[in-house]
């Protein structure tokens, strides 16, 4: 049962719950869906309604005095994230390539549980059948497309289906500052500050506004790090609210990508060793807690992926293992990198510019804490970074994370178990998984900005000259995390660009249109532009076609003659 000091919220306990709202709106969206495509044929824009009439009985549940406060709060949450999303359309590849293409196909009738994607392309007839990729897409953990097609079926508008990440950083800054504020008894700045520079990272920061998951899972693994350090903290084996948080953050995420469950697993496995060694009257309740989960992540709510994998294709991880295997990652790991073992190519990254070029040839390194203008530009502009992804200060403050630890042993004559943990969870993964040099798939490096702000906000209180070296290596974490949010103002504005030539489109005589990126055909379908459409897979503007809606990825292209 839920207890309400548990968090040691007091007055505004009320306030915290629903800031959780949005992470519960999600769970409700993913699990309705897909059991109502279990006994429905298709997706209906109702399953929105029913989700979030849930979640607000959710809330009420939590705050029983404080129903109408809730009501309106998380209504207006809910209502900004949908809304904000339409001033910033999906720019990138991926999301305009297969992530709006399976979102929209579902909202348009394809049911994962029961058929494939080839069957929901030939009905649609947007892509050719034999399109290479589309094994990938049909075995792919299908959580984020599901939510998104709920929230597009509702809305009639592609671009709200990407409001999932936003939706979750409202919850995963309120319960890592919790944590932070709770267990490791951090300052309020100090807290604030873990928890924008965790939530917050970069890779956050430039999907935020794109139908890319793995921000949105970096959230859920940030949660589920939180939520366990509360629950280790707690005397009682009792399951609280914080068993429940982790439980849904754990679903959605193994429903997101398959790598989640290694991710997941991490941070699942030091509570489980912590349990085993500190607090062994637990021991039974936990295991039978992580089994639930497990169950419930790959069963229960697997049945779009592994449960539709293995009925399609007798395996559950298919097109990452066995017959049909997909290979996404080594194309583009950097030339340079291709002969380095797993563990150096994530050291090279953390000292690289960053850089989206994957052609890179040679192995280029830069002094920490310096900038260039071609980082700086791909920092901002990049959503999918090889190299330095993590910011473009990381280096520096990797380096001053050892030199804390360092500190630490000195003073302390003992050595700091957090950082050893953190150091093998982050590295011990790169002995047999490729591509951890790419910041998007691996988040565990961001646990470095955190414990650097916690020694310091620990260590430093009173000297003023030490102090003022305090908030500037704050400031510079900071900054590490908030330039690629720039990125979003400059794509706000090529959305009002967009937005006329939308117009303009619509309001012309009906001709055949091209586009490179599949997923542009809700785009227009959105806009009213239903046209006999043409589909080239060409990556360069054929010589008779002119942009008449230009994408930062991708456009749609009109003929000069009509």
């Amino acid at each position: 049962m839920y207890k309400k000091d548990s968090l040691n919220l007091q007055n505004n306990d009320w306030i915290y719950t629903v800031l959780l709202f949005p992470l519960f709106l999600l769970f409700l969206l993913f699990s309705i869906s897909t059991y109502y495509l279990l006994f429905f044929k298709h997706l209906s824009k109702f399953v929105f309604i029913f989700s979030y009439i849930a979640a607000e009985l959710i809330l009420f549940l939590l705050n029983p005095k404080k129903i109408i406060q809730s009501f309106l709060f998380s209504t207006f949450i809910l209502f900004i994230t949908i809304y904000s999303t339409t001033f910033v359309y999906d720019y990138t590849w991926d999301g305009n390539d297969y992530h709006k293409l399976c979102a929209g196909l579902i909202k348009e009738g394809w049911n994962p549980v029961k058929e494939t994607i080839i069957t929901a392309i030939e009905r649609a007839d947007i892509l050719p059948t034999g399109t290479a990729s589309a094994p990938f897409y049909d075995g792919y953990p299908k959580a984020s497309y599901l939510i998104a097609a709920t929230i597009y079926s509702f809305t009639g508008n592609i671009e709200t289906g990407k409001a999932y990440t936003l939706l979750v950083l409202i919850t995963a800054i309120a319960i890592v500052f919790t944590a932070s504020k709770t267990v490791l008894k951090t300052t309020t700045i100090g807290s604030l500050l873990i928890a924008f520079s965790l939530c917050c990272n970069p890779v956050v920061f430039s999907q935020i506004y794109s139908f890319y998951n793995d921000a949105l899972l970096q959230l859920l693994f940030f949660i589920v790090c939180a939520e366990l350090l509360i629950i280790s903290n707690q005397d009682s084996g009792n399951i609280t609210l914080n068993h429940f948080l982790v439980a849904i953050s754990i679903i959605i995420g193994t429903n997101l990508k398959y790598s989640a469950i290694i991710i997941m697993f991490i941070p699942c496995f030091i509570y489980f060793i912590c349990i085993l060694f500190k607090h062994p009257h637990k021991l039974k309740s936990t295991i039978i807690f992580f089994l639930c989960i497990i169950i419930s992540s790959l069963i229960i709510f697997g049945l779009t992926s592994y449960v539709h994998n293995i009925v399609f294709h007798s395996n559950p991880f298919y097109t990452i293992i066995g017959d049909g295997k997909y290979d996404i990652y080594s194309p583009v790991i950097p030339k340079a990198y291709k002969s380095l073992p797993n563990i150096f190519r994530i050291f090279c990254s953390i000292f690289s510019p960053v850089s989206n070029n994957h052609y890179i040839d040679e192995i280029v390194l830069k002094i920490p804490f310096t900038i260039t203008k071609d980082s700086l530009n791909d920092m901002i502009l990049g959503n999918d970074i090889r190299m330095g992804g993590w910011g473009i200060f990381f280096s520096g403050i990797f380096i001053l994370s050892i030199i804390a630890f360092i500190y630490r042993i000195i003073k302390y004559k003992k050595v700091d178990r957090s950082f050893i943990i953190i150091t093998v969870s982050t590295f011990s993964p790169a002995f047999f998984i490729n591509n951890l040099n790419n910041a998007r798939y691996w988040p565990f490096l961001f646990l470095y900005s955190a414990y650097l702000i916690v020694i310091i906000d620990k260590e430093i209180s009173d000297s003023k000259s030490l102090n003022i070296l305090k908030y500037s290596i704050f400031f510079i974490i900071l900054a590490n995390s908030a330039i690629p949010a720039l990125s979003n103002v400059y794509l706000a504005k090529k959305t009002c660009n967009a937005k006329r030539q939308y117009k303009t489109l619509s309001s012309e005589q009906k001709r055949d249109l091209y586009f490179n990126y599949s997923g542009l055909i809700y785009n227009l379908h959105d806009n009213q532009i239903f046209v006999k459409q043409k589909f080239t897979r060409q990556s360069t503007k054929p010589e008779n076609l002119i942009p008449c809606v230009d994408y930062y990825a991708g456009s749609i292209f009109i003929d000069k003659i009509e």
